[in-house]
This record gives structure tokens, C-alpha cells and sequence, in this order.
């Protein structure tokens, strides 16, 4: 175990420039904060060699500067993965990629974070702002937090503990393979054997959830990569970032949770509305299993018991405020609607919600067309 306990890792292939700007960001970011940290370069085989010069060049006068070399081309999976393995011989650890942009606000989090005590597998700097299966803005219940729980990896600025990474690494290596439970099915889009989705199993084998910002410290640029076309709307995770550093204090009281489909855990709701009797949401009309007798959805549903509108935003607010309407129904899950009978529906209805707008029928079948093809792209880069 280093004696030194903060650590930044820096992954690293063939984007030379990227790996420039990133360097320019945490210098900017560190300015009169002076944090006690080694930084460890982890370039796969066949890197850039711009890698080495420009690591060289630069000055981190707050701790020790070392740069580990693939001998072969692992492939960013197996090679986050190894950099996972490093990461459990420090107390702390901020994975940060070429093209990522950390700002002050990030390093403020990172300490926050650190004096954090709070039951999680890890923690993001960065708020992933679009739900990964509808296309559309995801937000999370804001009741003053300032941070929540998410049921994902965070490739955008995960921080975490030595033990953290090492209760990770030790699953993908024993465990993953028998990994039978019900998952997202966007996980699939990324590949298998995909990072991201072997992360994010572990955390739904494990009843594991990721710490989230409700304001990013962090962004990413989402360039052409080896394994990443570059830039589509996943990557309007060019978030807003304030200019002030402010962060706010972790509570001590449980935070709101979500599961890998972005729905509400029913605990969370009860915390904020106790005498609530529901056991499962899928108000992103995004799950084609469910796990308890009765369901919150949007999906339509013969004979519900109650229905709600569809007015507030997050979603949960019209089930919360019992906002009269017919668009979200709750009752048996056995009557839920089959999904080819409402998809557009669904679409058409989310679409209206959030833009406020009609839409035509070729529009609606160029938002789905949109999602149903950007969902088949890797995720990695």
C-alpha cells in the first residue's frame, strides 16, 4: 500500500492532444488547492509516443510523477481493468481519460468525496444528465443533496477507494461469468465483455450504487478514439459547470437512490412519500421484466387502480403531488401493455412533455430511428 494516499491515473492511447488539454485542466483546477497526490500515466501497448514528451514536459510538483507502458495492446477494457488492480494499493484514486476535462469544482469534489463515509461502491464527478435509453434529459429528485445514487459506472471522473476498486476487481475476475440477474438492455450496446457493462453488473449483482453530483466538476469531449467514433448525445455530458467552486457538504441522511434503469427505488420514495404502497417504477417506460406484484408506469395498462398526469418534471412529482391525469397508471404488472403496441406512444407522449411541442409522425420515427441506431454504437472509445 502506497504511503502517499491520493492517486490520479491517467489513461491514455493515441490522442495526443487530448492528453494536452487534460494536463492544461488539472493544472488550471489546482491552483492555490495544492493537492498531495502521485499521478501514475497508464498508456497501452502501441501508444502515441507525443504520450511520453508531453508527460515528461510537465510539471506536478505535488507528488511523484510515473508512467507505466503496456508491452501488448490490452484494449481500453482489459486496460481499465488493470489500471482498476493498480488503483487498490492507494487509499484514493481519480481515474481520469484523455479526453476528460476536469475543472476546480472536480478537485473540491475529490475532497468532499474523500471525507466521505458514505456505503457506495465509488464516486463520479460528473452527472450524467441524458438517460441512456430514451435519449432525453434524466434528473434526478432534487430535494437540496446535492448528489444522489445511481446503479452505473461512471467512466467520466470515477473516484474511488483502494478497497472500492479492489471489491470490483476481485467480482470481474471470479464472478462475472455467472452473472444470470435482469439488466438494461442498453449494457448490450457497449459489448459483453465492455467495461462499462461489467462494471455496471457488478453493481446490480452486488445492490451497489455509484455517488453522483447533481452539478458536474467534470466533462468530456467525446473525440474519435480507437474504439469511439466520436461525438454524439451521450457526450452533451458537456455539461453545465458553474464558474464558482462551491460544493455542497454530503448529508448525513440516506441519499436517494436509482437503479441501472434511472428509476426511483421504492425505499427512496417512501423517504419522500411515507405512505406510499409502491414497490416498482419504470415511469421511462424503459424495463421489459418487472420484479414486484404491482408498477408505477408509463406505459399504458388495462385496468389500472390509479392514474396520474403528466406534468412535472422529474416524473416522479405528478405520483408524489397526485396530479390528476391518465398518463402514468399504477396496478398489476401483469397489465401492462406488450411494448410494440405503445412505443410510439411513449415517444410521442415523452417527447411532448419535455419540449413542449406536437410532433409529426416522421419525426417521431427520426427519434426513434435516432435511438434504436445510436444505441447499437460501442460506448467505449
Amino acid at each position: 500500500m502506497s504511503t502517499t494516499p491520493f492517486h490520479i491515473i491517467l489513461i491514455a492511447y493515441n490522442r495526443p492532444e487530448s492528453f494536452r488539454r487534460l494536463l492544461l485542466s488539472i493544472d488550471a483546477s489546482c491552483q492555490n488547492l495544492n493537492p498531495v497526490a502521485d499521478v501514475t500515466l497508464c498508456l497501452d501497448g502501441n501508444y502515441h509516443p507525443d504520450h511520453d514528451f508531453i508527460f515528461e514536459e510537465w510539471n506536478w510538483p505535488f507528488g511523484l510523477k510515473k508512467v507505466i507502458r503496456q508491452e501488448r495492446n490490452l484494449g481500453v477494457d482489459q486496460h481499465v481493468e488493470f489500471c482498476l488492480k493498480l488503483a487498490s494499493d492507494y487509499a484514493f484514486n481519480l481515474f481520469l481519460e484523455d479526453d476528460h476535462y476536469i475543472t476546480r469544482r472536480g478537485f473540491r469534489l475529490v475532497e468532499e468525496f474523500i471525507n466521505s463515509d458514505a456505503d457506495c461502491a465509488g464516486y463520479s464527478l460528473h452527472n450524467y444528465s441524458l438517460h441512456p435509453i430514451t435519449r432525453l434529459p434524466f434528473q434526478p429528485v432534487d430535494r437540496g443533496d446535492g448528489y444522489y445514487l445511481l446503479t452505473r459506472i461512471s467512466s467520466y471522473g470515477l473516484f474511488m477507494t483502494g478497497k472500492q476498486a479492489g471489491d470490483c476487481y476481485n467480482w470481474l475476475q471470479n464472478k462475472h461469468n455467472s452473472f444470470n440477474l435482469d439488466y438494461p438492455p442498453h449494457l448490450d450496446s457497449y459489448g459483453s465483455h465492455a467495461w462499462e457493462s461489467r462494471f455496471t453488473k457488478y453493481l446490480i449483482a452486488n445492490k451497489k450504487y455509484l455517488m453522483f453530483p447533481v452539478i458536474s466538476g467534470l466533462t468530456v469531449f467525446g473525440e474519435k478514439g480507437a474504439h469511439f467514433r466520436g461525438t454524439d448525445d451521450r457526450h452533451l455530458a458537456q455539461c453545465y459547470i458553474p464558474l464558482h467552486d462551491n460544493v455542497p457538504k454530503i448529508p448525513n441522511r440516506p441519499l436517494l437512490k436509482y437503479d441501472a434503469w434511472y428509476e426511483l427505488e421504492p425505499e427512496s420514495f417512501k423517504e419522500l412519500l411515507p405512505d406510499s404502497v409502491f414497490t416498482e417504477f419504470d415511469l421511462n417506460g424503459t424495463k421489459k421484466f418487472y420484479h414486484a406484484k404491482n408498477v408505477v408506469t408509463i406505459k399504458p395498462m388495462k385496468n389500472p387502480v390509479k392514474t396520474f398526469g403528466l406534468d412535472f418534471k422529474p416524473a416522479e412529482l405528478n405520483v408524489i403531488w397526485n396530479n390528476p391525469g391518465n398518463e402514468i397508471s399504477y396496478g398489476p404488472a401483469t397489465n401492462v401493455l406488450k411494448e410494440n403496441r405503445w412505443q410510439l406512444q411513449k415517444r410521442k407522449k415523452f417527447l411532448r412533455w419535455y419540449h413542449n411541442q406536437r410532433y409529426s409522425l416522421f419525426e417521431l420515427l427520426y427519434h426513434l430511428y435516432q435511438r434504436i441506431f445510436q444505441n447499437t454504437f460501442k460506448a467505449g472509445k
